[in-house]
This record gives structure tokens, C-alpha cells and sequence, in this order.
């Protein structure tokens, strides 16, 4: 309480001060000006210093925490992304790996449609030959009986118009059959 009626008093006597000599002063109308200033720094001094240090302090451990948790986090995000990289190198490697094997397998697919496609068109041209020649076969048995029956006809003819002939005709048949 004392201490605020001295600091009271420093203010209002320095307001006495400046109200004398016309407006133009002298170093010495500082004097009070400076005691004043000196008495209120050490009096906010004496009262802040506490909590001020305090303060100081807590911001100086969260400062510190802080920049312990950045290191920390620094050391996962480098472990995550040595993780990663090693991922990548390896997907690289599995991505090529498995482009290789595709195209291994694209061209063993070509292959084997190859193969198959010779292979058939082998089998058709063994099939149209087989057809063709039973047609062929078909055809001239068709033929053949075509001409015997129109030979048998003309036989008949032949031999249905004369008797003679006809008693040719059976004198041979009866020869060939006793044979």
C-alpha cells in the first residue's frame, strides 16, 4: 500500500513540475520525469519478474517439447519414407516382372493359336480330300452304273430283235456259269 501512494505521489507531483516556468524547461524538469519512469520500471520489475520467469520458462518447455516431438516425427516420416522407397524399387521390379512374364505368355498364346490353326486347316484339308475323293467315288459308281444299265438296254434291244442273237446270248451265259 505504501508503495502505491509513493508512485501516486511521483505522478501527481510531476504534473506540479510541468505547469511552472512558461512552457520552456530545463534538463532538471526531466529529473522527475526520469525518477518517476525509474520507480514504476523497478516496481513492474519487482511485481512481473515472477510471473514473467514463469511464463518464460513454461514457453521455454513447450518450446523444447515441441521441437522433441518435431525430431520424433522427423524420424517417422524418414523410416516411413524409407519404407516407401523400398516399396517403390520393389514395385518397379514386380512391375516389370510381371510385364515380362505377360509378354512371355502373349507370345506362348500366339504360339499355340499358331499351332492350332496349322493343325486345323491340316485337318480340313485331310477332310476335304476324303470328301472329294468319296464324291469322286460316289460319282463313278453312279457312272459305272449308268453305263452298265444303258448297255444292258441296248443289249436287250440288240438281242430282243433277232432270234438268233439271243440264242447266242444264252449258249455263252450257260458256258460262263459251267465254268
Amino acid at each position: 500500500m505504501k508503495l502505491l501512494l509513493i508512485a501516486f505521489l511521483v505522478l501527481v507531483s510531476n504534473q506540479v513540475f510541468a505547469a511552472g516556468n512558461g512552457g520552456h524547461g530545463s534538463p532538471m524538469d526531466l529529473v522527475w520525469p526520469a525518477i518517476n519512469f525509474f520507480a514504476l520500471f523497478v516496481f513492474l520489475v519487482i511485481k512481473l519478474r515472477k510471473p514473467l520467469t514463469e511464463t518464460f520458462n513454461r514457453q521455454a518447455t513447450d518450446v523444447q517439447s515441441t521441437y522433441e516431438m518435431a525430431e520424433k516425427k522427423d524420424k517417422e516420416a524418414q523410416i516411413k519414407l524409407e519404407t516407401y522407397q523400398k516399396k517403390m524399387s520393389g514395385f518397379e521390379r514386380e512391375r516389370e516382372r510381371v510385364l515380362s512374364e505377360a509378354t512371355k505368355e502373349g507370345e506362348q498364346v500366339v504360339s499355340a493359336i499358331e499351332r492350332e490353326t496349322i493343325e486345323t486347316i491340316e485337318k480340313l484339308k485331310v477332310d476335304a480330300d476324303s470328301k472329294v475323293a468319296h464324291e469322286r467315288d460316289q460319282l463313278t459308281k453312279q457312272l459305272n452304273e449308268g453305263l452298265v444299265d444303258e448297255v444292258i438296254k441296248l443289249a436287250r434291244q440288240k438281242i430282243g430283235g433277232s432270234k438268233d442273237n439271243q440264242s447266242k446270248a444264252t449258249e455263252k451265259l450257260v458256258q460262263n456259269i459251267g465254268r
